[in-house]
This record gives structure tokens, sequence and C-alpha cells, in this order.
């Protein structure tokens, strides 16, 4: 109920708004410039960045993959059930390199990968109602992978490696029990530094007591726990924490509400 503080918030988010609108659409995020650190075998680095997305009302994209430096994709619907996706690359940066899309909507989900320059015609179905009512809305999305397939499983595995651990109550089961171990937290640090430039360190006071008289209803707790799933929403919000709660005391009781 602190209204002053209300106020401030709402002008500073709507201060805040109003410049992302007057700088324009937010960036996209291309190989080169999606982790700060350029580690190629980083927890992130197997995820593809996007590359296009046709539709009968934008029929043609191009796109600078990590192998060709052109490749267009053009958007042809050849019946009620079928589309086309032609596929030209050109330039290619050696002679043996490659490039792998994966072409996808909510309803398909196609991998391509591409040794040759020239064009290549990719032919879908979608003879389900709702796979036509989803092409017809947004068409299909092409998302280019940025590394070879060596430094791929190798992000893979750094990228399990965040989420193995602490994953039952159990105490005293190594590894898997109710705590995170070091490794796992190590994955999830390394991870934040090298695909966000967030710079964790090791606090000297690991455990705090805190008097529940203290906490009243509204007050907020932001949680961060480095078990996989935290570090994934900061990479997906661009925020500090993983989850937030809420308190609220009710008929002499105090309560933790997570949002």
């Amino acid at each position: 109920m602190d209204y002053p503080q209300q106020e401030q918030f709402l002008k500073s988010s709507t201060e805040f708004h109003q410049n992302l609108k007057a700088n324009g659409p937010s960036p996209t995020y291309t190989c080169d410039n999606r982790e700060p650190s350029g580690d190629h075998k980083s927890a992130a680095a197997f995820f593809p960045v996007f590359a296009a997305d046709v539709s009968a009302t934008n029929p043609t994209a191009t796109f600078e993959g990590k192998c060709f430096e052109e490749i267009t994709f053009e958007f042809e619907k050849t019946s009620d059930t079928t589309f086309d996706v032609n596929v030209t690359t050109a330039k290619p940066k050696s002679l043996l390199c490659n490039d792998t899309v994966l072409f996808a909507n909510t309803e398909i989900q196609h991998f391509e990968v591409f040794y040759f320059k020239g064009t290549h015609k990719l032919s879908f179905q979608m003879t389900a109602p709702e796979t036509q009512a989803d092409v017809g809305f947004g068409g299909i999305k092409a998302f280019g992978f940025c590394e070879g397939i060596i430094d791929e499983i190798e992000s893979i595995w750094n990228f399990a490696k965040c989420f193995l651990g602490g994953l039952t109550d159990h105490t005293k089961w190594p590894i898997i029990g109710t705590h995170v171990p070091p490794y796992m937290e190590k994955a999830n640090v390394d991870f934040l530094s090298e695909a966000m430039d967030f710079q964790f360190v090791e606090r000297t006071t690991q455990k705090v007591e805190v008097d529940p008289s203290l906490i009243q209803s509204g007050d907020f707790i932001a949680i961060m726990r480095l078990d996989g799933l935290d570090p994934i929403i900061m990479y997906g919000t661009g925020s500090h924490i993983g989850h937030s709660t809420m308190a609220l005391r009710f008929d002499g009781e105090l309560y933790i509400v997570e949002s």
C-alpha cells in the first residue's frame, strides 16, 4: 500500500516502454553477436538463431548462414493441403561446409542440411485442420544452426550438466539429491557468464536467518537457484532472478506465494 512507490513504478515502467518503442523493434541476434563470450561450446551454443519467416503474405526472405553467405527462402502454396519452400543457397565459404536449418511452426518441425549451392525444393503436408490454420496465419519459420556437429554435441553436454542434479527431495543422495552439486552450480554460472555476460561473485555469507515477524504482506522475495530452470528463465527474460514470490499474512499465519 505504498502509493508513492507504486506511482514511481508506473512512471518508470511507462518511460521504459516508451524508450523501447522509440528505439524501434528489438534486434534479432545472429551467430556472431548472440553470446558475449564468443564461446562455440557454451551451454547455449547449440540453439539455432532466427533465419526467416515466410508465408503467403511474406513469400521471400534471405539469411546469411555459417556456410552459405546467401540463403534465400521462397514460400509457395501448391494446394489447400500442401506448400513448398524453395531454398536457394549461394556463395559457400568453403568446399566442405554446410548449413543446417530447422523449419518449424507449432505443428511442423523439419531439419534440413544443405551441402551444395543451388535451389532445393522442400515440400510440406498440412492435412490436419490445425496445421492449415497455423500455416495460414503465420506460414513457417526457419532457424539456422551456428556450430558444427562436434561443437553442437559438446554444447548439448554442457547444457545437460546445468540440469542433471538436485532433482529429488532425498537429502543424503549424491548428485540427484536435494542440493545442487558443485559441477552443476559451475555449469550454470558458466552458462550465465558466457551467454548473458552475468558475472557472479560467490558470497562469503552462505546462510542468513530471517525473523519471520519482519516479513509483511506484499513483501517481494526473489529466488535464483542454479538448477538449470532458473538460469533458462533468466536467459529468456533478461532478469537476474528465476522465480518470484510474495509474502501474505492471513489470520496471523505467514504464507509465501510463488508467482
